[in-house]
Order: structure tokens, then C-alpha cells, then sequence
């Protein structure tokens, strides 16, 4: 039995290949480095062995330490930043609509030495409410280090794109609850962070969506939220969130994995 690992290049970005036989000591001590593109780094894990019937065809043969053994592929996206980010594993039948909860898409915090931390939140600031297939209610909660002062929101609502500000005081954020309309059982949803402790300028938002107060930077995040509650859906494919805010993948093997949500917020 053997492990096989496609990644980018941390140096070229060209895909690269590593096999890891799958033993204790070998799986303990295999570590990769992969490079990133707009913060996140695609991963493909292929388990071949004698006993699966099934033959993935995700991985070229230079991945397959031998032709003849079975193999069952899984698709990763990690995050390159360990406090944002999404990790999800696709599989067949086709990426469904349903997701337990929301999860990022995209991050605007700048990258590399010039990553903003103060952009970092500790928890996904973002709340679901209640659902109904075409729209989903949603709230926001601080959970930034930073000291914001308030909050931009744009999301899809009856009238079209909508953006809306919000105050960050315990006062407002409780009152404050949007419906987003839904696109094949999806809404999403994008959210800017304004604080005079941050210096990083996102520009995820539309221009004119965000007006951060005099001497104040911007942090922005799209989520995806899902607009079926979870025990109604009817698939073998899972995507959980867990804190902070990356998303730990649960399913089945697959024959060839699919894309999931939209790689660019809308």
C-alpha cells in the first residue's frame, strides 16, 4: 500500500509528485511544500493498494507507484495561512449544494511579508439563521483581535446586489440580520473589516460598497453559505467547518474530484 501526493512546486509551481510508503515511520516523517496561488494551495492524495478495486484517474502515472494496484483520489484546498482559510475534499458524485455550515472562498489580507495580521479572526465571524432552499439569514459577530470599528456587507438580496455598513457595537450587530438569496442552494456572502489598526486596503468589495472611516484600513472575506439545512441533504459528500476558521473534510473515495464552490466571489 502507498500514499501518493501532487502539489505545485513550492520554487516552480509545476506540478510535482511524491509516493509515501504507507508505514508508520515513513507517513510520520513525510512532509511537502507546496506553492500557493491567492492564498490557498491545491492538493491531490491518492491511496493505492492491492485491495481497492476502483482506478483513479486524477493523478498521472508518474503519481502511481504501480499501474496495477487499485486507487481512490481526494482533492485538497489548504489554506497558506494556518488561521484562514478552507480545506475540502470533493468527491463523486459531482460537488453538491450542501454545506453544514458557512466556509471561506476568498481572503483580500494581503499576502506574503505584507500580510495584514490584524486581519486574522479567531472564529468565523459569520452566523446563520434561518433557511428556506432560496434565501438564508445570516448575522455577523466580532471575532477579530483587532479593534474594528465597523463592519461592510454584500451579498445577492431581492433587489439585486446589496451593501450595507454596519456599526461594530453589541448593539447593532445584534439587531443587524440580512437575507441573502441563493444560487443553487448557495449564497454568497462578502464582508470587510474596517479598523485603524490594520494597513492592508482590500479591494474584494465593489468600489463604493465600503467607506472605512479617515486613517482606517480594510480586511475583506467572502463565505459561502448554505441555504439547505444540513439533515436535508441527500449526498455521500460532506464539508464541515471547524474553528478557526479552516473547514476539516469528511467522505467517501472518489473516482474524480470535481471542483467546489466558485473560485472567485462574485
Amino acid at each position: 500500500t502507498a500514499i501518493s501526493v501532487s502539489y505545485p512546486d513550492p520554487v516552480t509551481g509545476a506540478a510535482a509528485c511524491s509516493v509515501v510508503e504507507n508505514t508508520g515511520d515513513n507517513l510520520a516523517n513525510a512532509k511537502f511544500e507546496a506553492s500557493c496561488i491567492d492564498g490557498m494551495a491545491t492538493v491531490i492524495l491518492s491511496v493505492h493498494s492491492s485491495s481497492i478495486a476502483h482506478d483513479a484517474s486524477t493523478l498521472s502515472n508518474t503519481c502511481n507507484p504501480n499501474t496495477d494496484l487499485g486507487s481512490c483520489s481526494y482533492e485538497y484546498v489548504l489554506p497558506c495561512n494556518p488561521e484562514l482559510g478552507c480545506c475540502i475534499e470533493v468527491c463523486e458524485p459531482p460537488v453538491t449544494d450542501c454545506l453544514e455550515g458557512p466556509i471561506v472562498q476568498g481572503i483580500d489580507i494581503g499576502e506574503g511579508e505584507e500580510q495584514d495580521d490584524y486581519c486574522i479572526f479567531s472564529d468565523t465571524p459569520v452566523m446563520t439563521g434561518t433557511m428556506d432552499t432560496d434565501t438564508v439569514e445570516f448575522s455577523l459577530k466580532d471575532t477579530w483581535a483587532a479593534d474594528v470599528s465597523s463592519f461592510s456587507v454584500s451579498y445577492t438580496g431581492a433587489d439585486g446586489t446589496k451593501c450595507e455598513m454596519v456599526t461594530n457595537t453589541e448593539e447593532a450587530l445584534q439587531a443587524a440580520t440580512f437575507t441573502a438569496y441563493c444560487t443553487e442552494g448557495m449564497a454568497e456572502v462578502v464582508i470587510a473589516a474596517n479598523s485603524m489598526d490594520m494597513v492592508h486596503d482590500a479591494t474584494l468589495l465593489a468600489p463604493g460598497c465600503n467607506e472605512p472611516a479617515d486613517n482606517e484600513k480594510t480586511c475583506a472575506y467572502s463565505f459561502v453559505l448554505p441555504c439547505t439545512g444540513f439533515d436535508e441533504c441527500n449526498t455521500a459528500i460532506l464539508i464541515v467547518e471547524t474553528p478557526p476558521p479552516t473547514a476539516s473534510p469528511s467522505a467517501g473515495p472518489t473516482a474524480s474530484p470535481s471542483a467546489g464552490p466558485t473560485a472567485s466571489p462574485s
